[in-house]
């Protein structure tokens, strides 16, 4: 009997190379069925002609469609939108009617999409436009306009792209939304509503985050802004959490895009709104308490003491900026998904041992590892807070070549009189605290008095 052979093969780099260029060609190709718009020179005369109320000048569909395009302008956009300057716009237009004037209608439409002018007068001109000169919508150069002008065309694009398996950029396409349209307010809408059909759709038996992560990609081309992935992946987090689902992967993906949680792009709130900020406050919170227990479990997994483990496990949800400290020995020891970047961030060369850091209501916490290794040191003062954090940073293992860290010199609390407590009085905000006796329940008196947010 013959067995059959299994037969694979792989694209030479020349075939590669030609199937990209054809790709870019045929793009160029079907962008070039779009019309571009007027120089800027003509646009800005356009603009001053119509500000000195001139109506006279406006005597050809070259010059119409100049004026047409200010609309395209955020600055201009506004200037015309008072009733008598509208009116006036709308003859100008009706006068001279051409193609270029009512794709570039359409295109400002699609721009400015939730702006109470578009929604109230500017979508009812484009429409009225298109029908009054009777051009197809079917085509390729107007397709779109069908979803524009329906007052649930949204929602169709939403269902008809969510219950299909198809590249995004691929389908916008076929239903005829350009590559001019798509860094638009309406294309924004459209991709928030998918992303959120797509993401709550997530269980653990459906956790497949390949075309949501396509979505947040965007933002690599600069189709979507980087605000917009944010939310967008701040969103997943949120879904993952509250499916109580695995989360190394878009744990990992959120730290790539966006960075650890103290990363100045979490703060971006570009055109977002008062809701989407605190979602991405409240996803940001999230991913930190990912990484509090990831941290924990990695270092008193490497350090074996049962009580201490057990008592900071209790505080981890009020824990932040986890970081810590180990020598080469235990270095080794870490498991390796969690010795690349940008976990490595938080990991430090030490002389020896090891040292877990992290903060709790403003003050700085560090702990040695090792029953002998030395007390808790608490420090308040923030200018002796950013000086520990600052001298930590090249001795970062994400550095090709980290400097050893002396850990002693995190032992600034020494004397008996830095003790926090007396017995089970509180003597001190700050300072240190030994580990032995009933230590578990001294710690937890102040802890239950300085340790809350």
């Amino acid at each position: 009997m013959i067995r059959p052979i299994n037969i694979s093969f792989q694209l030479k780099e020349e075939t590669l190379r030609v199937k990209k260029k054809s790709l870019r060609s045929i793009k160029l190709i079907n962008e070039k069925l779009v019309p571009s718009k007027p120089a800027i020179d003509q646009i800005n005369l356009a603009l001053d002609h119509f500000k000195k109320s001139d109506f006279e000048y406006f005597d050809s569909k070259r010059k119409a469609r100049a004026l047409c395009c200010l609309l395209l302008y955020p600055k201009l956009y506004v200037l015309i939108q008072s009733k008598k300057d509208f009116s006036k716009f709308i003859s100008i237009l009706t006068q001279y009617p051409s193609k270029s004037v009512a794709y570039h209608l359409l295109l400002a439409v699609m721009m400015f999409w939730k702006q109470e002018f578009t929604q109230k007068r500017l979508i009812k001109l484009c429409k009225s436009f298109l029908v009054s000169n009777s051009y197809n919508q079917e085509s390729n150069q107007f397709k779109i306009s069908k979803y524009v002008f329906d007052q649930n065309g949204i929602e169709l694009l939403v269902d008809r792209y969510t219950n299909k398996d198809e590249d995004l950029l691929t389908y916008l396409n076929e239903i005829g939304l350009r590559q001019t349209a798509i860094k638009s307010q309406f294309f924004e809408v459209v991709v928030k509503q998918i992303a959120t059909v797509l993401i709550t759709s997530l269980t653990r038996d459906n956790n497949d985050l390949t075309r949501i992560q396509n979505i947040c990609n965007l933002s690599n081309d600069g189709y979507i802004s980087k605000p917009i992935e944010i939310l967008i992946i701040s969103r997943i987090i949120s879904r993952i959490d509250k499916q109580k689902m695995f989360n190394q992967d878009i744990r990992k993906y959120a730290l790539d895009k966006i960075g650890d949680v103290d990363h100045q792009n979490w703060r971006l709130s570009s055109g977002l709104s008062n809701n989407e900020i605190a979602t991405i406050q409240s996803a940001k919170q999230i991913l930190e308490g990912w990484m509090t227990d990831l941290f924990l479990d990695r270092f008193w997994g490497l350090i074996e003491d049962e009580y201490r483990r057990s008592f900071w496990k209790k505080y981890s949800k009020l824990m932040s900026n986890v970081k810590i400290i180990l020598d080469n020995g235990l270095y080794a020891e870490l498991d390796d998904n969690i010795k690349v970047n940008p976990y490595l961030n938080r990991i430090y060369s030490g002389k020896k041992g090891a040292v877990l850091i992290f903060e709790i209501n403003s003050r700085l916490f560090v702990e040695f590892g090792g029953y002998a290794a030395g007390p808790l040191q608490v420090y308040k003062n923030r200018d002796d807070i950013q000086e520990i954090i600052d001298s930590l940073s090249n001795s970062c293992y994400s550095k090709s070549f980290p400097v050893t860290y002396y850990t002693p010199h995190l032992k600034g609390f020494s004397a008996e009189s830095d003790n926090l407590m007396y017995g089970h009085t509180i003597l001190r905000d700050f300072g240190r605290f030994p580990h032995h006796g009933q230590w578990h329940s001294k710690l937890k008196l102040w802890m239950n008095t300085y340790g809350k947010n």
